[in-house]
Formats: structure tokens, sequence, C-alpha cells
């Protein structure tokens, strides 16, 4: 099997099992608090996404440096840049904390001891985040995947807590659980605290990590900015109705991310150098294949939906059409980060930045407007899957301007591409149109057992020449 296979299976292991774990708590916990609670965990959920910011880029640097000066052999330059990024991360966290402790309640109109019982996750999370960083740096992958699943793990306490004391069981569940995966980690990572941070390293850390740290935000608010909208307009009701997509898709988003990291290393060790035009439909090519895995288990979460809400969330039941629809969306944007993959091996960050954040001030205004005509959720879902569908088309057409000359070839493949997820994208809707007599059990099994024969079939016909090579040659990427 191609190496590259073998490293997103190795990678991906762990946030696979972590994600299920995750998913299985969050899922039984959304069923027993109901969407006014779990409106607030989500707002809770974007606060920890967000807590990394405040490390300045500092983090970001030093993924980025980290690898050179151990291919140098600059060792001693190494664990100096780690220890005080390591350092920075805890003086950080613990102010973070402070500052979530005196305003957060206020700001929120969240019950402040909701806030105070959270408060101290967001220490713990960002010096693991931190840790996380360090490792990838250094190529433990291993260590990578461990914390993750474990941090999965761990979030099965909340779910036994939650049964007890309801929602504030599950805050304490998770307050554990971001603890004890600090325990680990740490345990892992075995760095000393050096409270002598050097300001000269720590400037070079933040001046150094700044472009990068907006590429890093600009990530967070294109999938955050729709809960941000919901958050500031609606209840925390609507919020916790507006989650049920991301409920069922946290697993897959990780899983995505996972297979991202992998695939931009080995885009880079293949083609960052010599950056041929012909190597352009070899990626895209096997990227596609990809995109048709995650749109076939989208297609399937799609397709399930509905029997989900009706026997296990039946609370969540006005939040099925805004669900649905960003399942579709997330397939532009998870083809859209495959893309982008492209743009960091050929170091042309500041372009695909700059569609990013054209396709959030789509986003926003795109929200807006059609809230104007109608104030609901599903309103606020269409303008995120607008957004997502031009930052796809916005990556893909901007392809054409990375390299100094194009060929139709090129040119084709990028249609191709376009083509192919606009048919699988299609083939997911019309699963979910298709009704069968026989009860709401025995129809949705037909329909998923149709979708899956038929999108397979698709797939292998249409990508056959790929699938082969992929399963044939173990270099194409390299070993």
């Amino acid at each position: 099997m191609n190496s590259i296979v073998k490293n997103i299976l190795r990678f991906a292991s762990g946030s696979t099992l972590g994600g299920l774990f995750n998913f299985t708590a969050a899922f039984l916990v959304a069923k027993l608090v109901g969407p006014e609670k779990w409106g607030i965990w989500m707002i809770f959920n974007i606060i920890l996404k967000f807590s990394p910011i405040f490390q300045l880029g500092a983090s970001e640097s030093i993924q980025r440096r980290l690898p050179i000066f151990i291919a140098q052999g600059e060792i001693e330059t190494a664990n100096h840049f780690q220890s005080n990024a390591y350092s920075f991360s805890w003086l950080m966290g613990g102010l973070l904390v402070l500052l979530f402790i005196l305003f957060g309640p206020a700001l929120l109109n969240i019950e402040a001891a909701y806030c105070y019982l959270f408060a101290p996750a967001l220490l713990f999370n960002l010096v693991s985040y931190n840790i996380g960083i360090l490792f990838r740096g250094q190529n433990r992958f291993k260590e990578v995947g461990l914390i993750s699943f474990l941090s999965g793990f761990f979030s099965v306490i909340s779910i036994f807590l939650a049964y007890k004391l309801s929602f504030l069981g599950f805050l304490i569940g998770q307050l554990i659980r971001y603890f004890l995966t600090l325990l680990v980690t740490q345990g892992i990572n075995k760095a000393k605290i050096n409270f002598g941070i050097k300001n000269h390293t720590l400037k070079n850390l933040i001046s150094d990590g700044s472009p990068i740290l907006l590429i890093v935000i600009s990530n967070y608010l294109i999938t955050l900015s729709d809960r941000l909208i919901i958050a500031n307009l609606f209840d925390d009701i609507s919020l916790g109705l507006y989650g049920l997509a991301y409920l069922l898709i946290n697993p897959l988003i990780l899983i995505s991310g996972s297979v991202n990291s992998v695939l931009y290393t080995s885009f880079s060790a293949k083609y960052g150098k010599d950056k041929a035009f012909f190597n352009l439909k070899i990626i895209l090519n096997y990227s596609q294949i990809l995109v048709f895995f995650y749109t076939s288990v989208i297609g399937i979460i799609y397709i399930l939906i509905p029997i989900i809400t009706e026997e296990f969330l039946t609370d969540y039941k006005p939040g099925i059409d805004a669900a649905r629809l960003l399942l579709i969306g997330h397939i532009f944007y998870f083809s859209g980060g495959i893309i982008t993959n492209v743009y960091f091996t050929l170091n042309k960050q500041k372009k695909r930045l700059l569609i990013v954040l054209i396709a959030l001030f789509l986003n926003v205004c795109f929200s807006l407007l059609i809230l104007e005509y109608k104030f609901d959720i599903l309103s606020v879902a269409v303008g995120s899957v607008l957004s997502f569908i031009f930052l796809f088309i916005g990556l893909l057409v901007g392809l054409n301007f990375l390299y100094p000359t194009f060929k139709w070839n090129e040119i084709k493949s990028i249609l191709l591409f376009f083509f192919k997820t606009i048919v699988g994208v299609g083939m997911v809707v019309c699963a979910g149109f298709l009704d069968f007599h026989g009860g709401i059990v025995f129809s949705t099994f037909l329909k998923c057992i149709l979708f899956i024969v038929c999108f397979l079939l698709y797939t292998y016909l249409i990508n056959k020449s790929d699938i082969r090579r992929i399963f044939n040659e173990s270099n194409i990427f390299g070993r």
C-alpha cells in the first residue's frame, strides 16, 4: 500500500478513536441536557477553539522553526526556543483564565458558576496545545495520536457526571478531561517550566509567527463565524439546535485535519522543490479520491439525520434542515482544505489568506442579508454554505495563478476536480429526497444501501486508474 495511505491511517487512528469517544460523550450529554444547555457548551467550545490565538503566534512559529533547528543540528537553540514557547503558554494561559473569570460571566451573560468551573480548562487546553505543537515540530506524530485518543477517552467521564449532576456534572467532567490530558502530555513531554523567558526570543517568536497566526485566525473564523452570529443574535437554544450538524461531524473534522497534515508533508516532500506543472494533475486526482471518501461518509450521515433525531434527539428536530445543509457545505470546505495543501506546498499562503478573507466577508454578508428575509438558523446555514462554495471555487480557480505558465492539461484537471465534486454533492442531495414505503427505519436502510452502492460504483469508475496506481505503486509520494 502507498506509504502516504499508511501514514494517514497511522496518524489519523488516534484522532479517529478519540473522536468516536468524544462523539459518544457529546451525543449522550446533548440528549440529556437539551438544546439550551448544549448551546452554552458551544459558546465555551468556541472560546476553547480560539484560545491558542492568545499565544500571539509563538506556537505557530516554533512549529515552523523547530524542524529546521533539528535538521541543522542546532539542538541547543531548538531547546531554548521551545522552552520559551512552552513557558509562554503557561503565562498566557494563566492570564486568560484570570480575564475570563473577571469578565466572562458579564460579557457572555452566562451563569457565573458555569464560567468559573470552565475557566481552568482554558489553561489546561492551551498548554496541551502548545506541547502538541512541539511534538509536531519534532515529527512525533505517534504521541500526537496518543494524546488525541486519550483526550477523547477521558471525555467519557463527563457522561457519568452528567447523569448525576446534569450540565454542571458535564462541565466538571470536561474540566477533569482537560486536566488529565495535560498530565499525559506533560508526562510525555518531560519539559521543565522556565520562568526566565527571554524578551528577545519571545519577540522573535511572535514576529515570526504573526503571519502564520493570521492564517490560523482566518481558519477559525471561516468555520466558526456562523456560530458566532447565532451566539450574538439568537438565544442559547438556537445555538444548541444549530450545533446538531457539528455534533455529528466533529469526528470527521478531526480525521480531515489529520489527513491534511499528512498530505501537506507529502506534497511538500515530492513537489516543493521542482514545482513541476504536470504534478498538479496527480495531486488533484489523488486528492479527489479522499474527497469522495469524505463525501460518502457525509452522505450516510445526511440520510441518517432524520432517524437519529426522531429516535434519540427529539428536542433537536427543529435543527434538521440546518444540519443537513451544513453537511453539504462541509464537503466543499473539506475539498478546499485539500486544495490548500497545494498553496502551502508552493509557499503561496498570502494568496490563500486573501481568498479565505473574502469568503469570510461573504459569509457574514450572506448570513445577514438572508436574515433580513427570514430570521432563523437556517438562514445562517445558507450563508455559511455559500461562503464554503465560494472558498472551494476560489481556491480551485486560484490554482491558475500559482504557476508562471499554465497548460490546458492543468486547467482540465481543475475543471474535472470541480465537476466530480459537484456530482458527488448532487448524489448526496438526491439520496436525501428518495423515499420508500415501509416505515422510516426500512426506508432509511434502503436509501443508505442504494447510496453506498451507487456512490462506490461511481467513485471506482471515474477514478479507477488512480485507485489502481495508489495501491500498486508504493513510491508515488516517497516512502
